[in-house]
């Protein structure tokens, strides 16, 4: 081969680049098109009270079909209203766990009803709601208590055996735990007599009584709960004379439905109100303690104690001044025998201020001193009842027929009256009788006549059975 002829050979290098792509996916943030939604339509549960602190009760969740890895598919929870109103429960936002925050207790509230809702951070914004009730269980964890403590009734003597005595009440907030009652810490002596149902604790006789007498029961109560101590309460159970043996059968009866006085604003302290209207008259037809008669003010009628009255007389008298501007006291008297039973009933005494009052009678050569208790003698002869009124003290004088009426009023309040009764009249100027006869009052009588307008002073007189 020539020169001429070569042939020029080229070397081509053929070089290949091999180019590497990353492709990184990345997804923008597009509509909000679901909102979460619960997995349940509604929850329900229970939870014993007491329970340790951050206890789980319930999970609520709620799914959302967006992409949960967008701001439009995360979701989070929220209570959005509630009655819990100790704060008795919580929920953890991102997983939508109900637990309780700190002790709970039933004995405060026992349903718990809240809404909750579950929202996403898409924009707008999307959620859904759920109820949930939450029970609150019983555990026993409160002691019982009896209540009162100290309990007083009365029985007669001649009761049958399961006279019902008390109902023993006892106050224990918890329903779980069967209370027990008994009477073992009561003397065999006294227990004899009575009975107590362990379930109710209710009292009765278990025995007839011998006699009256007095007895103190000792109760105790117990819940099941070992933990608990025992609660204690006591009876006190007056045994007395049945009601067919008890003397005591009638209520004191005051002759009038009301009393009237009428007094000036510038009534002096320690003034008698009657000298100013109605004589007090309260009669009880029992004999000895059973018909002597006492007479107090009820003390909310009489606030603020300007009035007060004699027990043995019945006379209201002032221990203040009167109130400026005010018209009228109302006050009620109460008549208590002195029974062992007492026995009592009550009047109103209606005190009127006005500007003007007749002035009171002259006083006779007794005024001054304070009426005392007074007797009606009772004879019955072969063909009438008399009845002798025997006035026996001063405190002012009234006209005879004012005192008449008064007497009248006072022996017509029984159409019948055993013999040899006793009434109290506590009232009246002098000495005195009264008779009355099946036929009605027959008047006065006395020493000597007295007209209508005529004072009545202290005077001997001889009982009249005419």
């Amino acid at each position: 081969m020539t020169m001429d002829n070569k042939i020029s050979v080229y070397h081509v290098l053929s070089i290949t680049a091999i180019c590497i792509l990353s492709f990184g996916v990345i997804f923008a943030s597009g509509e909000n098109e679901n909102p979460p939604v619960f997995n349940s339509s509604y929850y329900s549960e229970s939870v014993l009270e007491n329970v340790a602190n951050y206890t789980l009760v319930v999970t609520v969740t709620a799914t959302d079909a967006d992409n949960s890895s967008t701001p439009e598919g995360t979701v989070y929870y929220e209570i959005i209203d509630s009655n819990d109103n100790y704060g008795f429960f919580d929920i953890t936002s991102d997983s939508g766990e109900i637990r309780t925050n700190g002790i709970i207790d039933r004995e405060k509230q026992e349903y718990v009803n809240m809404t909750v809702a579950a929202f996403d951070n898409g924009d707008p914004q999307k959620n859904d709601t759920v109820d949930v009730d939450i029970r609150l269980l019983d555990v026993n964890d409160n002691q019982p208590v009896i209540t009162p403590k100290n309990m007083n009734t009365s029985i007669p003597e001649n009761s049958p055996v399961e006279t019902f005595v008390v109902d023993v009440n006892v106050t224990d907030p918890d329903i779980e735990g069967e209370l027990i009652y008994s009477l073992n810490p009561t003397a065999d002596a006294v227990r004899q007599y009575f009975h107590i149902d362990s379930s109710t604790g209710v009292i009765t006789t278990a025995k007839l009584f011998d006699n009256t007498n007095t007895y103190i029961l000792t109760v105790d109560v117990k819940d099941g709960n070992p933990d608990h101590e025992l609660s204690y309460g006591h009876v006190l159970v007056d045994v007395y004379y049945s009601d067919s043996n008890d003397p005591n059968q009638h209520d004191p009866q005051f002759h009038k439905d009301s009393y009237k006085y009428y007094v000036p604003p510038d009534l002096p302290v320690s003034s008698n109100l009657t000298d100013y209207g109605d004589t007090i008259i309260v009669i009880d037809k029992d004999a000895g303690d059973n018909g002597e008669v006492i007479c107090t003010l009820d003390s909310e009628s009489n606030t603020r104690s300007i009035f007060a009255i004699t027990e043995d007389t019945c006379v209201i008298y002032t221990l203040f001044p009167l109130e400026e501007d005010y018209e009228r006291y109302d006050l009620i008297v109460i008549g208590t025998d002195k029974g062992k039973t007492p026995r009592s009933s009550e009047v109103a005494a209606i005190v009127y201020v006005v500007e003007e009052t007749q002035p009171p009678p002259a006083q006779s050569d007794c005024a001054g001193c304070w009426p005392i208790s007074v007797s009606i003698v009772l004879l019955v002869t072969s063909s009438v009842l008399v009845v002798v009124v025997i006035v026996q003290c001063v405190v002012h004088n009234k006209r005879t027929t004012e005192l008449k009426n008064d007497l009248k009023q006072a022996t017509n309040v029984y159409d019948e009256i055993p013999a040899n009764s006793v009434i109290q009249l506590n009232t009246v100027n002098t000495s005195m009788t009264a008779a009355e006869s099946e036929s009605g009052y027959m008047g006065l009588t006395g020493d000597h006549q007295t007209t209508d307008n005529d004072y009545i002073a202290p005077y001997d007189v001889t009982p009249s059975t005419t």
